[in-house]
């Protein structure tokens, strides 16, 4: 292979990244700054090769472009080197480069404009082209932990370039006429490592972009699985507390109506027993009075988890209002349901609570009626609970089938807000 066939390969190969670049971005419909910097920089570079690899075909006349050609593969070098420098977070390297070009330029366009002969005009391209491919390694090797094996690659043969350009130099510097288009073996050798250089930076480049576009997508996956669980925790919050009574954990009086509604449709379905008992705290309105509200708090909270040792797993109890509680029992008649109405109305007379002392409370039962409405059943156990605030408090009464006492009719104890 030649020296023109490897500058023609040089070439193309650059404008085929800058396509390949091109026609990623286009497919993914992912625009990264990264990747159309480096486009253009291959882009620029490619089409300086082109220009040298050119040179035997239009004559002597055509001599300025072909130092355009050179300075615009530098060129193409230089902004490949600072889009490295941004990609693996070295912006500092970006100013150096950039004021490294903007005297090199000059120089070697001073170096064509006084020189008699080509050979400073190579030595000073030779070495700019060195201090680019040595700059270039030295970056590499000061970030290659990002992606060590990749990047020490990188740094070795991009060394290993600038090495065989700077050792160029020195020859050149030694009285050895240099050619830079000669078909010679250093030529030769020097383009071949050239175009190893490019395919390996360009190849590593690209697989170092599709690794961390795959890192941020899966970062992004993350935030938003971190997000949506914040979220969930949120909407769940917002459920307990939309659902619960603050004060005792117990459900609250919307969210108790609902589940009762579906109890109440599942025992008409299958033709099951179910009972609701209501338990009235005694005297609760003395209690705040005397002691306070903050021992009122204390007696609903002891009292509630007293209530609970007593239930089953699917019974449902919940804070109706103030000191009123409801037990919503499942497969449970009401003589059953008596029975535990008893059972709480004995712990709770037994339970000595601190700086309040015995606190008794008032119960009525009442078992569903089929396809009676939950309005009707809750004022029939509504004035089952008159009837033991009537017989002296500390009772327990099963609601009638008829014969209802409106609620409305019977003195409330409620909590003053």
């Amino acid at each position: 292979m030649d020296t023109r066939t490897l500058i023609f390969s040089l070439g193309l190969f650059n404008l085929s990244f800058a396509l390949v670049v091109f026609v990623y971005q286009r497919c993914r419909k992912h625009d990264m700054p990264h990747l159309r910097a480096w486009q253009l920089a291959k882009l620029v570079a490619g089409s300086g090769y082109l220009l040298g690899w050119s040179r035997p075909l239009w004559g002597a006349e055509w001599v300025p472009w072909i130092y355009a050609g050179n300075l615009m593969q530098w060129l193409g070098i230089a902004m490949e080197l600072a889009v490295y420098a941004r990609f693996l977070g070295a912006p500092r390297w970006v100013p150096v480069v950039r004021a490294a070009m903007m005297v090199a330029v000059p120089v070697f366009i001073a170096t064509v404009w006084l020189a008699s002969s080509n050979h400073p005009m190579i030595l000073v391209g030779t070495g700019i082209a060195a201090l680019l491919y040595l700059a270039m390694s030295a970056l590499s090797l000061n970030q290659f932990r990002q992606s060590p094996q990749l990047l020490l690659m990188m740094s070795a043969l991009d060394g290993a370039l600038g090495g065989c350009l700077a050792l160029k130099v020195i020859i050149g510097l030694l009285g050895v006429e240099l050619v830079s288009y000669q078909n010679n073996g250093i030529n030769i050798g020097l383009y071949t490592l050239a175009f190893v250089v490019m395919c390996i930076n360009g190849f590593g480049f690209l697989l170092q972009v599709q690794q961390r576009f795959e890192q941020q997508l899966q970062q992004a996956k993350e935030a938003a699985e971190r997000l949506n669980q914040a979220l969930e925790s949120a909407n769940a919050q917002l459920s307990h507390m939309a659902t619960t009574d603050m004060l005792t954990g117990l459900w609250n009086r919307r969210h108790f109506e609902s589940m009762v509604r579906q109890e109440m449709a599942r025992a008409d379905r299958h033709e099951q027993a179910l009972s609701l008992l209501i338990f009235d705290l005694d005297h609760f309105k003395d209690i705040n009075d005397i002691h306070g509200h903050l021992a009122g708090d204390r007696v609903l909270v002891e009292l509630t988890a007293l209530a609970r040792q007593h239930t089953r797993g699917c019974d449902l109890l919940a804070r109706w209002g103030g000191e009123e509680f409801m037990l919503l029992m499942p497969d449970t008649g009401p003589q059953q349901a008596m029975t535990v109405a008893e059972k709480l109305r004995s712990a709770f007379e037994a339970q000595q609570i601190p700086q309040v002392g015995r606190v008794t409370a008032s119960f009525g039962v009442a078992g569903y009626l089929p396809n009676e409405s939950l309005d009707s059943w809750i004022s029939r156990i509504d004035a089952a609970l008159y009837q033991a605030k009537q017989a002296g408090r500390n009772s327990v009464r099963l609601a009638s089938v008829s014969a209802l006492r409106p609620a409305r009719h019977r003195p409330r104890e409620t909590r003053p807000s």
